[in-house]
């Protein structure tokens, strides 16, 4: 062991040329300790990666081949995201594989407004629709009715008149007159003005309206025995010029209504009354229970009849309220 002494003088050694090693090498090691902080400093600051990345689903569908556009007045198309389809294959198996397309003849149309001006004078004609409207008063009969006349009667005349099929089947609802506002009856029997309508066919299928309008044909009938309301579409489907067209597939039906293509078009009450689509911002969702087919007329220049997916199911509100809500969808791939 080194005496006290040397020790010291050692020391006083080693601090010497530190001392001189320090005041010569000073900026070299000034920038060392610089480069140590920052990789110190990226190092500490470098995200931790997960240990098992999660996965994102690839979307199940692009974006739709073709756009549809509503077709009718108060039509919108309403997102996909808003819809639960409550719907597979079962539910489409009872369709045909095909449909027919019918051209309107338009000289049928011309003979039957021919006709109605015959007998009720002046008619209001919608050309762009076909639809006739007629307001004033027509005596049906020269007494008074009762309730369970009133329907028989008026579908002897439409049909005298061409406008409903003998074998049609007409409903009745009674209404009370408040000014120029129709309400509606819980006794028919008692009502002083009666609606009675009927649902036309085409090849086997209901013939609707594209508007808020309930029925292709109403009248309105008082107990006088007078007609004082009649609205009607004139159809005539030319059978000897009809198409026959696939109908689209299940699965294709359910990724259009998927991605947005299907067309809302009438919400409808408890009391069956109908009303055209409330505004987006209040609906909450929708969803889809039930499928059928038909044909619709309404559509402004409309040339041809062609067969349209009907989906019924439920509209909910922001509020939690519900109503009845139908959606359409073109059947047929060519659709235009």
């Amino acid at each position: 062991m080194l005496p006290m002494a040397v020790r010291q003088i050692q020391h006083r050694k080693f601090m010497k040329n530190l001392k001189k090693f320090l005041k010569k090498r000073w900026f070299i090691i000034f920038l060392a300790i610089i480069a140590v902080a920052l990789l110190l400093i990226k190092f500490f600051a470098k995200p931790i990666a997960p240990v098992a990345p999660i996965k994102q689903p690839k979307p199940t569908s692009s974006q739709p081949s073709k756009i549809y556009k509503p077709i009718s007045e108060f039509g919108l198309m309403i997102g996909g995201e808003y819809l639960t389809i409550n719907l597979n294959q079962n539910n489409f198996a009872q369709f045909p594989k095909t449909l027919s397309v019918f051209p309107i003849s338009i000289k049928s149309i011309a003979a039957e407004k021919a006709l109605l001006a015959k007998y009720l004078g002046r008619v209001n004609f919608i050309s762009t629709i076909n639809q006739i409207v007629f307001s004033g008063k027509y005596s049906l009969a020269n007494k008074k009715i009762a309730y369970q006349d009133a329907e028989a009667l008026v579908q002897e005349k439409l049909t005298l008149w061409g406008l409903v099929d003998q074998d049609s089947i007409p409903t009745i609802k009674g209404y009370s007159a408040f000014g120029l506002e129709l309400l509606p009856v819980a006794d028919s029997s008692s009502a002083q003005i009666w609606k009675v309508a009927f649902e036309q066919q085409i090849n086997g299928y209901p013939l609707k309206s594209l508007s808020i309008q309930e029925n292709i044909t109403e009248a309105q009938i008082n107990t006088s025995g007078q007609l004082i309301n009649l609205v009607s579409y004139l159809f005539e489907p030319d059978e000897t010029k009809k198409t026959d067209i696939p109908l689209k597939t299940s699965d294709k039906v359910i990724e259009e209504l998927e991605q947005g293509q299907g067309e809302f078009f009438i919400t409808i009450n408890s009391q069956g009354e109908q009303f055209s689509p409330p505004l987006m911002n209040i609906i909450k969702s929708i969803t889809v229970d039930d499928v059928s087919l038909a044909y619709f007329i309404g559509v402004k220049n409309q040339q041809e009849y062609r067969p349209f997916f009907v989906f019924r199911g439920n509209l909910f509100y922001q509020t939690g309220e519900s109503i009845q809500a139908i959606l359409i969808l073109p059947a047929t791939e060519d659709q235009p």
